[in-house]
């Protein structure tokens, strides 16, 4: 007789969108390495940080991009005075997550 747990973990599809655990440290990796070290948005600063630029209930795994701790907390700051900053990087960040899959891909 099957659980609950186990008829749900058996239905259970996969995700497309979520790595696992080798093949995402392998990307954090790549990405770490084509930033050398330095935050992807152009600002100069020390990347501190990964972030998924895709998230909440469409997080991808493959959306990832080398951060510095300052723009990852303009990206997640609820500061409505920034808003316009905040946005521009938003997409910006997006592009760049895009191209780090591209070229992993290649």
């Amino acid at each position: 007789m099957l659980t609950k747990k186990s008829q749900l973990h058996k239905n259970k599809k996969p995700n497309p969108r979520k790595m696992p655990k080798i093949e995402y440290e392998l990307y954090v990796d790549f990405v770490n390495e084509k930033a050398k070290g330095m935050c992807q948005c152009g600002c100069g600063r020390k990347a501190d940080d990964i972030h998924h630029t895709l998230r909440g209930i469409y997080k991808d795994d493959r959306s990832i991009v080398a951060i510095s701790r300052h723009c990852h907390n303009i990206v997640h700051a609820c500061n409505f005075k920034k808003i316009d900053e905040q946005s521009r990087l938003n997409l910006l960040l997006k592009k760049i997550g895009k191209q780090n899959w591209r070229d992993y891909t290649l």
